[in-house]
């Protein structure tokens, strides 16, 4: 039942460079001993104590000597039933030779005030020190890593602002074309053609003479591009 001390004795007992190996339920078990293991358990258990994880492997039966390395995704596969038996392998390796520190489950980390982060440890290259402290040292990489989703956030959008541009860029190079055919064709015969081609009422441009048709789209064309700058995420 004191899920702590089985883990801490397991930790004093072995020397640095021991070995821990776990094969414990993880999915369903139903009646199967008194707890489920997860993942996220062994990953904060070697992030506490410093463990080098060798490996995290799921077993689709106890009874199978297959294991595949743990993903997430896999739970969108592993059949769940009553009868359901998967195992959960960890194997990690103690580094250094200092106390036990109880694991906190990452993603609660940051929701916590400082004065009750400090009453945990971690291991951080063979130092004890309390997960307050901990907290500022890995500042950076917490600011870095979320500066890296805001720059990816942010090429998603010039993606998206490059592909309208093309998109006004095709509509322009199109209307040229028509323009040049009603220009420079035969007077009667090009002009006919490309008037019957086009739709003038359909683009809003019923009643506007030929030589000011070459403006108005050069004119729409430089508002639907100041549209998409507008919204970009930097004004």
């Amino acid at each position: 039942m004191n899920q702590y001390n089985v883990f801490k004795a397991m930790h004093e007992f072995a020397r640095p460079g021991g070995i821990f190996v776990h094969a414990v339920p993880f999915t369903v078990h139903l009646e199967h001993g008194f707890f489920n293991y997860q993942p996220n358990f062994f990953e904060a258990l070697a992030r506490y104590n410093s463990y080098e994880t060798l490996g995290l492997w799921v077993g689709p039966d106890w009874q199978l000597a297959s294991f595949i390395p743990w993903d997430p995704i896999l739970l969108d596969y592993l059949t769940l039933s009553s009868k359901t038996t998967h195992l959960l392998v960890a194997v990690q390796r103690k580094m250094y030779d200092k106390q036990f520190c109880v694991p906190f489950q990452e993603i609660y980390e940051d929701m916590v005030p400082d004065e009750v982060r400090s009453r945990y440890a971690m291991v951080v290259d063979g130092e004890v020190l309390d997960s307050k402290r901990v907290k500022y040292l890995t500042k950076d990489s917490v600011l870095a890593k979320e500066y890296l989703i805001q720059i990816t956030g942010l090429n998603n959008w010039i993606s998206a602002y490059k592909g309208q541009i093309d998109g006004l860029r095709h509509e322009l190079a199109a209307t040229k074309y028509q323009l040049d055919q009603a220009r420079y064709g035969s007077p009667t015969a090009a002009a006919s053609d490309w008037a019957n081609k086009v739709d003038y009422g359909s683009i809003g441009l019923s009643g506007v003479p030929g030589r000011d048709l070459l403006n108005e789209v050069g004119r729409r064309i430089r508002r639907r591009v100041g549209m998409v700058l507008r919204r970009s995420p930097s004004s």
